[in-house]
Formats: structure tokens, sequence, C-alpha cells
């Protein structure tokens, strides 16, 4: 399942209680037929929740894992720009010439 893909099945809120609703949820996936061959608007009631239940909980984790990953990033992010000014201060480089040095320019410096 793709970020889009889960979005849009988190977007009906809850499992659909409307049986056409859940034929709808799990068409977002491009199923056309479940297990045992059967086209979905020929499905049980019982078989078509539980695979819109199944489809709606594995929404929620591939955002939440998206959602992780991206403040990973962030926070990664942060970390080097924290480190890049604690560098900065180390050799007194001033705020206006911060920006024209780099990280590992930096680490260089420290290893002479």
């Amino acid at each position: 399942m793709n970020t889009d893909q889960a979005y849009r099945i988190l977007d009906y809120s809850v499992v659909p209680e409307k049986r056409e609703d859940r034929i709808k949820l799990i068409q977002i996936m491009g199923y056309t037929k479940l297990r045992g061959g059967n086209l979905l608007p020929d499905c049980h009631d019982q078989q078509l929740l539980r695979v819109a239940e199944r489809l709606f909980k594995k929404a929620g984790n591939t955002v939440h894992a998206e959602l992780n990953a991206q403040l990973r990033g962030i926070r990664d992010e942060e970390d080097l720009i924290q480190y890049h000014a604690f560098l900065c201060d180390i050799f007194n480089i001033p705020e206006e010439l911060r920006d024209t040095v780099t990280i590992s320019e930096l680490e260089d410096e420290l290893q002479k």
C-alpha cells in the first residue's frame, strides 16, 4: 500500500458501515476480487467487513510510518544545523560567514 492509497482509505475516518462504501474502500487498492475468486459485489458482508478493517488498519500503520520517517528527517536536519553551529562556535566564525563554510571543511580543520 502506498501513502496515497493509505490517505484515501483514511479519508473515510472509520470503517464504513454501508456495504457499497466498504466496496469502494477496498477498490482503492485496485481489488476487483477477493480470496476465493468472488467479485467484490458477490462477497459476503462479513468478508467485506474483515477486508475493509484490515485495510483500514494497514493504512493507519502506513501513514504512521511515513510521518515517523519525516519526523526523523526533520530531527536529522536540526541535528546537522546544531552541529554546524557548534563547529562554527569552536572556530569563532562570525554569524554572517557561517553559510560560507561546510561541516566537512570545519571537520577537516579539526583534524589538523
